[in-house]
Parts: C-alpha cells; sequence; structure tokens
C-alpha cells in the first residue's frame, strides 16, 4: 500500500489547492468569464487547475529553457547555503518526473555536479577621488551581487604636507554598521564562516588600497629645505622618514618594511640617524654633531616605524590586549584570510 506523507507530492498539492491562492482563483475566472463571480468553485476544479499549471510550467523550464542557468542565479532562488539551494533544485525535477507519471531514479551527484551551484563571493570595486570638496574620505555600500563599492576621496594637499596616510578611524563605526547588514545576507550562502576573519580581510583590503594610493601621490624624490627652527627639523624628519618608508624598493632595505612581524632592523635605523644628523650639519654649517641629535632623529624614526607597522598589521585601532591577541595568534595576511571560509 502506498504510504501516505505530508512530504509527497500529492498532499502538497492538496494542501496548496484547500489554501485557494488568490493567483489561483483569478487564473480560473479569468478563463471562464461566463461563471458567476459568487459561485464557489468546487476543489477538484481548484486542484486540478493547479496540478495543470504546474505540469505546463515543470515541461516548459526542463524541456524548453535553461534550467541549469535559470537554478544557478540567485534571483531564482533565494540565496541560502548551496546544500539548500540544491535541495530545491531536486525536488523540482522530482516535481517534473511526478506530475508527468515518470517515476525514475535521478542520479543526485551528476545533477548536482551538472547545476554547480555556487556561492557569491564578495568582490570590492573602488572609485578614487581627489580632494574633493563635500565628499568624506570613506563611503561605502553593496548592490545584491555582493559588489562592495567603496569611494576613497584623497586628501592629496594634507597628504602632500605631512606624507601621513589618513585614518579610517572616524568612520569605523559606520562601517561596522554596513558590514553587520551586509553579513547578515551574506552569511546565508554558507554552512560555516568566520564573521571576524570577512570582517578583516574587507577591512584590510581598503586600508591597503588608500595606502597605495595615497603613496602613488608622491614625488619621485624628497629633499629638507632649509631649517630655520626646531619645529621645522621635526617636521622634515618626519617626512623624510616616512617618504623612505613609502618608497622604499631596493631589496637591500625591503627589510625596512614595516611590520611586528619580523625582527626589528634597530641597525638600519641607526645608520637613517646618523645620516639625517650628516645633512642637518651640512645644512646648518654652524651646529656640530651630538648623541642628543641623533637619538632625537633615531627615535623619530622608530616613532614612524611603529606607526606605519600598525597600520601594515591592521592593528591601528586596536587595544593593546586585542593587538597582541592578533599578533600572536592570527595572521593578517590577505591571501591566508581570503582562502579560509570568505
Amino acid at each position: 500500500m502506498k504510504a501516505k506523507t505530508q512530504q509527497s507530492f500529492n498532499y502538497l498539492l492538496k494542501i496548496t489547492a484547500q489554501k485557494c491562492p488568490e493567483f489561483l482563483i483569478d487564473f480560473i475566472k479569468k478563463f471562464n468569464p461566463d461563471l458567476d463571480p459568487l459561485f464557489n468553485l468546487p476543489f477538484t476544479a481548484i486542484q486540478t487547475t493547479l496540478k495543470n499549471l504546474l505540469t505546463k510550467f515543470t515541461q516548459v523550464f526542463f524541456t524548453k529553457l535553461n534550467y541549469a542557468h535559470i537554478l544557478r542565479s540567485h534571483y531564482s532562488i533565494p540565496l541560502y547555503t548551496a546544500a539548500n539551494r540544491n535541495k530545491v533544485a531536486i525536488n523540482l525535477a522530482r516535481l517534473h518526473l511526478f506530475l508527468y507519471n515518470r517515476y525514475q531514479t535521478i542520479h543526485y551527484q551528476n545533477f548536482i555536479q551538472d547545476l554547480d551551484i555556487k556561492p557569491i563571493r564578495l568582490t570590492l570595486k573602488y572609485n578614487i577621488l581627489v580632494d574633493e570638496p563635500n565628499k568624506p574620505l570613506f563611503d561605502i555600500y553593496n548592490d545584491r551581487r555582493f559588489n562592495i563599492f567603496v569611494t576613497l576621496n584623497l586628501p592629496k594637499q594634507r597628504f602632500l604636507e605631512t606624507f601621513r596616510i589618513p585614518s579610517l578611524k572616524p568612520y569605523l563605526n559606520s562601517f561596522k554598521e554596513w558590514y553587520e547588514k551586509f553579513f547578515e545576507a551574506y552569511s546565508k550562502q554558507f554552512e560555516k564562516i568566520n564573521k571576524t576573519k570577512v570582517f578583516n580581510f574587507i577591512k584590510y583590503d581598503i586600508a591597503t588600497k588608500l595606502s597605495e594610493d595615497c603613496k602613488a601621490l608622491l614625488l619621485s624624490d624628497f629633499t629638507i629645505s632649509e631649517i630655520s627652527s626646531f619645529q621645522e627639523c621635526k617636521d622634515n624628519l618626519s617626512k623624510a622618514a616616512l617618504f623612505h618608508l613609502h618608497t622604499c624598493t631596493d631589496k637591500d632595505y625591503q627589510k625596512l618594511h614595516a611590520t611586528f612581524s619580523k625582527p626589528f632592523p634597530l641597525s638600519s635605523f641607526q645608520e637613517l640617524a646618523d645620516q639625517a644628523n650628516q645633512n642637518y650639519i651640512k645644512l646648518n654649517p654652524n651646529t656640530t654633531s651630538s648623541p642628543q641629535h641623533i637619538t632625537f632623529y633615531l627615535y623619530t624614526y622608530l616613532k614612524e616605524y611603529f606607526h606605519q607597522a600598525a597600520k601594515n598589521d591592521n592593528i591601528y585601532d586596536f587595544d593593546l590586549d586585542a593587538a597582541l591577541t592578533k599578533l600572536i595568534s592570527t595572521t593578517s595576511d590577505p591571501h591566508t584570510l581570503a582562502r579560509e571560509k570568505i
């Protein structure tokens, strides 16, 4: 005896027809204009019409259309895990066979392999502005296909005055608000996904893009101008240190790439401090070298190095405990972050 389960297609057709969906009633009345508007349609007519409509729909869908392409589209099936979307697809195929009384086994693995339903991966797209008035430094939004559109309004004039990469910290709260909504939809595609790693990957990519595009604004070289005060000396030395960190490409100096993830190049900074001291003496012949001057130059370089390293390692906005936890137990490598369940 054939088992009657709530999962059977006959049962689903029955309960759907019992609900008398408005679209179905309107369809019947449209093609039967002579019916009295107050006439109660018999249940068998509703159920039969529903079955005939579904039969025609699945017949066209699986024999006339590119059903695989349609089922892959996120416009056809809501963005849930690939496993759940595969279940919708296989049940549509089974419904088609049921309606045509063609009972046969569907090879599940081959069917799913042919469909090749995959999650939509996020993509970052940048719009770069330069000193655009009345525009913020940072703006972000996304579309339904998880294209993330980031606008960066580079403050060229201010950057060339200090050589400091502008901070995105003032926009962190708005970024977090956007991310919560984005991740809620994005995560539905995955059975398991690390929310923090996706967050860090996006933030790191944006910070890297901002840094690279600001550095591209620099001229080919930087010369310390004539110095007439201690503040000018401090400002020029800071710019010289930043210019070196931003533009250094010589393989012999690649070790100066600012990061906390490798041994600290103290001897290299001592050499740079000595060079800065000699340059200062050349510009100011009446001065002589002193340990205090060299120490000042050294610590100025160190300060700029640590400042840049915090940005490069994506811990600039972290407190001490969070920064130590990230540097000791995790990686900030964007390629590693991208590979792990993003």
